[in-house]
C-alpha cells in the first residue's frame, strides 16, 4: 500500500514537473531567448513519464513572427519603409520583445497611410502550439512503484484467500 501511495505521489509530481518546464519555456520564449534545448528536454521527459501530457502556445514567437511579417509587407513601398523605420526608432526603448512587437505594430497601424498599409498578414497559429502526449504507462519511478505496489497488494490478497482455505478449525476433544 505504501508503494502505491508513493507511486501515486510521483505520478502527480510528473505533471507538476512538466508544468514547471513549460513555464520556463514560455518565459524564455517571451523574452526572445532560444528554447530549442528546453523543448527537446521537455519532449524527452514527456515521452518517458506518465501523466506528463501538456499543451502550450509559444505566444512570444508568434508575436515576433507576426511583427516581422507585417514589417516585411510594409517595407515593400518606400513610404512604408519610412513608417517602419520611424516605428523602430520610436519603439527602441522597449526592452521586452513582446512590448517592442506590440509598439511597432501599433505605430504602423496608427501612422501608415491607406496605400501604405501592408496586405493582410496570416500566420498558421498551429505552428506555435506544442502538444506533447505522455504514454499511458511507462517504466519511470512512479510506474515501477505502482507496479510493485499492485503486485504486493495482489500477493497479499491471494495469500489471505489461500490461507483461509487451508486453515481448518481444530476439533475439540472432550475429556
Amino acid at each position: 500500500l505504501a508503494l502505491l501511495i508513493l507511486g501515486g505521489l510521483l505520478y502527480r509530481n510528473n505533471a507538476v514537473s512538466t508544468q514547471r518546464q513549460v513555464t520556463t519555456i514560455i518565459t524564455a520564449d517571451k523574452a526572445g531567448k532560444p528554447i530549442d534545448k528546453q523543448l527537446t528536454r521537455l519532449t524527452g521527459y514527456v515521452k518517458t513519464h506518465m501523466n506528463a501530457t501538456t499543451s502550450f502556445a509559444l505566444q512570444g514567437s508568434y508575436l515576433r513572427d507576426y511583427s516581422a511579417a507585417q514589417a516585411a509587407a510594409l517595407q515593400q513601398t518606400q513610404a512604408g519603409a519610412k513608417v517602419y523605420s520611424d516605428a523602430q526608432a520610436n519603439c527602441s526603448a522597449r526592452v521586452d520583445s513582446i512590448q517592442l512587437s506590440n509598439c511597432v505594430t501599433n505605430y504602423i497601424a496608427a501612422n501608415a497611410t491607406p496605400n501604405q498599409a501592408p496586405t493582410t498578414i496570416t500566420l498558421d497559429k498551429n505552428k506555435y502550439i506544442r502538444t506533447l502526449t505522455a504514454p499511458k504507462w511507462s517504466w519511470d519511478l512512479s510506474g515501477i512503484l505502482i507496479t510493485l505496489g499492485l503486485a504486493g497488494l495482489i500477493a497479499w490478497l491471494v495469500t489471505g484467500v489461500v490461507s483461509l482455505g487451508v486453515h481448518k478449525p481444530r476439533k475439540r476433544h472432550r475429556t
